[in-house]
């Protein structure tokens, strides 16, 4: 089902998960004060895999959002990075959607270049 939008039951509906193989180049353009999240569907012993690079540091994170608690459990960050941490890939034991985040707290846009996929 490589680049499906799906909904979830109880996922919050400001967010939409995404479900690919992954590796497509994605550029975007992170306006001041912004942020760009991207959220994917990772299947029970599945792994995420991202890199990115940004023309600034950029503070970012990989969530997801504990909908019992309610409020996001953070894997990694928020931490202000420029380009892919040494961690760049979460597996997981049972089904979860995943939410990569990049905030830009400067007064320029940014650019962010990413890719990410999920894979056995």
């Amino acid at each position: 089902m490589a680049g499906a939008l799906i909904s979830l039951f109880a996922y919050p509906a400001q967010h939409s998960a995404i479900e690919r193989a992954g590796g497509e180049l994605v550029e975007k353009t992170i306006m001041p004060g912004k942020m760009h999240e991207e959220c994917l569907l990772v299947r029970a012993n599945q792994q995420l895999h991202y890199e990115f690079d940004a023309s600034v540091d950029v503070e970012f994170n990989v969530h997801y959002h504990d909908v019992t608690l309610g409020r996001i459990i953070y894997l990694f960050g928020p931490s202000l990075v420029g380009s892919t941490p040494d961690m760049k890939g979460y597996r997981v034991q049972e089904s979860q959607v995943l939410c990569l985040m990049w905030n830009n707290t400067h007064a320029e846009a940014i650019r962010l270049e990413y890719s990410l996929g999920v894979s056995q």
